[in-house]
């Protein structure tokens, strides 16, 4: 038995006006999501996945997993917007968002170590506490407090983070 080779299939008219496009919105925005991709042409998920999911393998767009989302950026250094939807509502987050909320918190530390929880971080950004949200929050706090953790405690219902306030000083000038 011979294995024959699938070649490679050219993408068609459309899908090629849709990269395109796609490829534009990444250079204006530095990153996308597959729900602003749907949103700005009118495109199912599947869709907008495959176009973004091309782009990346061949443009080098950098594929970033936040929580339970995923931006495409045009490179590493780009901000990315995390929209967590939880049916009703959608949160707009990014880690400036965050580090706001994350600086608000540490501001009140009196010693070299501070305790900061996930729920206090959700709440000082006025969100509702639902898995998507906790989700977002989580991974950029993990992006932001990486090296000024101390410890990190999972409990049931919580995750807290014991921080060295002198280092997270340091680094975000407060």
């Amino acid at each position: 038995m011979s294995q024959t080779t699938r070649r490679k299939r050219s993408p068609t008219a459309r899908v090629s006006k849709l990269l395109r496009d796609i490829k534009k919105l990444i250079e204006q925005r530095g990153c996308v999501s597959t729900r602003e991709v749907m949103d700005a042409f009118g495109v199912s998920h599947t869709q907008a996945y495959y176009a973004l999911k091309v782009l990346a393998d061949e443009n080098g767009y950098v594929k970033r997993v936040i929580g339970r989302s995923a931006v495409y950026c045009r490179d590493s250094s780009a901000q990315p917007v995390v929209h967590a939807n939880d049916g009703r509502w959608v949160a707009h987050l990014s880690r400036e968002i965050v580090l706001k909320a994350l600086k608000k918190l540490v501001a009140t530390a009196r010693g070299h170590r501070y305790t900061v929880r996930l729920s206090a971080v959700v709440r000082e950004l006025n969100l509702q506490p639902t898995a998507n949200v906790n989700a977002a929050v989580k991974a950029f706090l993990e992006e932001l407090l990486d090296g000024a953790v101390i410890t990190l405690y999972r409990t049931r219902r919580n995750m807290r983070y014991i921080i060295n306030v002198a280092e997270f000083r340091r680094r975000f000038g407060q």
